[in-house]
């Protein structure tokens, strides 16, 4: 007589065994468990996972005789291997309608919030000493972008696509001595995250579930309840300088394809002398006087071209050699050319005041060549008034330095220190000579080799065949060509509009050429708003914190004005009239933060960032070296010395001023996680 089939030998793909009772169970016993269970509910069949979860839900641990018992019985047909098959993120979740009960520890992972932790180390993944920069920038670029393959390596991310909204908080002024720190972390360059608490960590989720008394950690509880893990960062710079921080977090670099069509489209269109003039914000900007219809000399003894119709060039190239006297530089020599680069005024100047300095090695200027010499400052300002029309163009370097000297405002002017970029880009400016010998291959200002000095009409020249080269080549060309705006990118890379908010002091970006501040606004939804202190600008991120904004940009400056790190803009306008000190900023600064948590929206990414350390020491001796090698360029004798262990206190100065801290947390509210945990208990 034949036995009969077994019917678990067709009927299970996978065989799941959690827990049974140990006490008293044979094998016949629970192969009639079995059978029973298959033959109910109409034979309904799991092609997917048999789970014995429901036998004797009481049972704490799994039996190890049903499993032996399965193992030994050598006439079960064995067990086919289940196919392969992708399951999705949304397969994984159990519908909310559904019938089916989910697994504690599933469910809890499904109600896990969004997080950042620091990644794991390993030989591909070496540890950095600290972070940067631009690695924070990365961070949210990476967050914010949905189908972003660019993902960070230092940091893995819970629950990315749950992350819609990044507030980033700058703060220069807080430094790592203000929290109560274990110093041999601090010190341990291997160490870039330095617990809280004091206790070692090198890697770690960067959120903290336990709060400190407030008489434990000072006046900054708000951080020691919200982070356990301060992150060393260190600001952009070289050996003996610091690079804006918030510069390298707005703009992002460009890819090589990026560069090369950035360059084919800039040749394509044709650049005219109207696109590369100053508008009137980057004239006051860049300390231009600002031109006025009136007639006349104004209060300050300024006067204004005016507007008249006249034969020939209505582009010019101007270029003013200056000598010192007591009341500062005076006006020796003015050159102008017309477009064709020919010479229509050239004439030295006497100057009303006694020269105390001809600065010959620059000016060119000699007592000789001035002898006899009657033309005054007056008779320049009636020439020039004559030859230039208010609507002719006016070219020159950095030509603020030389109108306001003559004392002459003009509303059309082209800049080849603000057209072309220097290399470490804004806020510095190329020289007139590296222009000249990178883009023109021409060697000019030689004569300071010589002590000659330098030619006021060859100056000129270069700066107009500089535009003129300009015009051939296109806007691109004399810039760096290396970045774009972190609010370009993101909407470049989401492909929908995506809008951004910077509160601030002023109204700038912080650099990133002549247009970029325009462009961000109309092309790529930033919003910005001004303020004039620290409590106004939380008003105004209270307000508008859940606009719909993807990044969220804010200055606190209050902190780095107390402590004497910068001085304030002329728009700075405390609320409290009482001197501040140390601790009471501290405190100050702590409220403020505690408010801007308060009101972030539900899983929302979160940056606090010193950007940079205390750079006092550093502009300090950059003011000595600054003012030795001015000395030395006029052939004086310094009055300050500058050697080798000053230029090494510079460089350990520096270091000094890169080291920043910053705070990484997703804001998540706890108590819907909380309840969503609870009930999980329950079943």
């Amino acid at each position: 007589m034949s036995e009969p089939e077994d019917p678990l030998a067709h009927t299970t793909a996978r065989l799941s065994i959690s827990q049974v009772n140990n006490d008293g169970v044979d094998a016949n016993e629970t192969r009639n468990q079995l059978l029973q269970m298959l033959n109910s509910s109409n034979n309904e069949r799991r092609e997917s996972v048999v789970s014995f979860e429901d036998i004797d839900e009481d049972s704490s641990s799994p039996s190890p005789g049903l499993a032996s018992t399965i193992a030994n019985n050598s006439k079960l047909t064995p067990i086919p291997k289940p196919s392969k098959r992708r399951r999705s993120s949304v397969q994984s979740i159990t519908p909310a309608n559904s019938n089916k009960k989910v697994h504690k520890k599933k469910l809890k992972k499904i109600n896990e919030p969004p997080a950042f932790q620091l990644a794991v180390r390993s030989k591909k993944n070496p540890p950095s000493k600290s972070l940067s920069i631009p690695q924070l920038r990365d961070l949210v670029l990476y967050t914010l972008t949905p189908h972003s393959n660019a993902k960070p390596n230092w940091i893995d991310i819970v629950k990315k696509e749950q992350i819609k909204k990044f507030v980033v908080i700058f703060v220069p002024g807080l430094e790592m001595e203000d929290f109560d720190l274990d110093q041999k972390e601090v010190a341990n360059d291997e160490v870039k995250a330095v617990n809280l608490g004091k206790k070692s960590t090198e890697e770690g989720v960067i959120v903290n579930d336990e709060q400190n008394e407030e008489d434990e950690v000072g006046d900054l509880h708000f951080f020691y309840d919200n982070f356990t893990t301060l992150l060393k960062t260190t600001c952009p710079g070289s050996k003996d300088s610091i690079y804006s921080p918030f510069h390298a977090f707005t703009h992002v670099p460009f890819t090589s394809k990026e560069k090369r069509k950035l360059i084919e489209d800039s040749k394509s269109r044709k650049l005219t002398l109207i696109d590369l003039l100053l508008d009137n914000a980057k004239m006051a900007k860049f300390g231009y006087p600002v031109h006025s219809e009136s007639e006349g000399a104004d209060s300050e003894g300024y006067y204004s071209t005016r507007k008249f119709d006249h034969e020939g060039s209505h582009t010019f190239a101007m270029d003013c050699e200056f000598c010192k006297a007591g009341t500062g530089k005076v006006l020796t020599r003015i050159s102008i050319v017309n477009f064709q680069g020919e010479v229509v005024l050239d004439k030295y100047v006497q100057p009303e005041e006694e020269i105390t300095d001809y600065v010959t090695k620059y000016s060119g200027i000699t007592p000789e060549k001035l002898e006899g010499v009657t033309t005054t400052l007056k008779d320049i300002q009636n020439e020039l008034l004559e030859l230039v029309s208010s609507d002719d163009i006016l070219i020159g370097h950095s030509l603020e330095s030389d109108l306001n000297v003559l004392k002459l405002k003009h509303p059309r002017i082209i800049d080849t220190a603000l057209v072309y970029e220097h290399p470490r880009g804004p806020p510095s400016k190329p020289s007139l000579k590296w222009l000249a010998d990178k883009h023109l291959s021409r060697s000019i200002q030689q004569g300071e080799s010589d002590n000659s000095g330098h030619s006021s009409v060859e100056d000129a020249q270069a700066c107009l065949d500089l535009i003129k080269m300009k015009l051939i080549e296109g806007s691109c060309f004399g810039t760096n060509m290396t970045e774009m705006s972190i609010f370009e990118r993101l909407n470049k890379s989401i492909g929908k509009p995506v809008s951004s908010l910077l509160i601030d002091y002023n109204s700038s970006n912080g650099g990133g050429g002549a247009n970029c501040a325009t462009q961000d606004e109309e092309l790529y939804h930033l919003i910005k708003k001004k303020a004039s202190n620290d409590d106004e600008i939380i008003e105004i991120f209270e307000k508008e914190i859940n606009g719909d904004y993807s990044l969220v940009l804010v200055k606190l400056r209050e902190l780095e004005f107390n402590r004497e790190w910068s001085t304030p803009p002329s728009n700075f306008s405390p609320r409290n009239d009482e001197t501040t000190g140390k601790e009471t900023a501290l405190k100050k600064f702590n409220e403020r933060m505690t408010k801007i948590y308060n009101v972030l929206p539900n899983d929302t990414g979160l940056i606090v960032t010193s950007s940079q350390g205390n750079p006092r020491d550093m502009i300090k001796l950059q003011g000595i070296r600054r003012e030795f090698q001015n000395a030395e360029r006029a052939g004086e004798t310094p009055e300050v010395s500058w050697d080798f262990d000053k230029a090494s206190a510079l460089s350990e100065a520096t270091l000094k001023a890169r080291k920043a801290v910053t705070f990484l947390a997703v804001y998540a509210d706890s108590k819907k996680n909380a309840d969503s945990n609870e009930d999980d208990d329950e079943e």
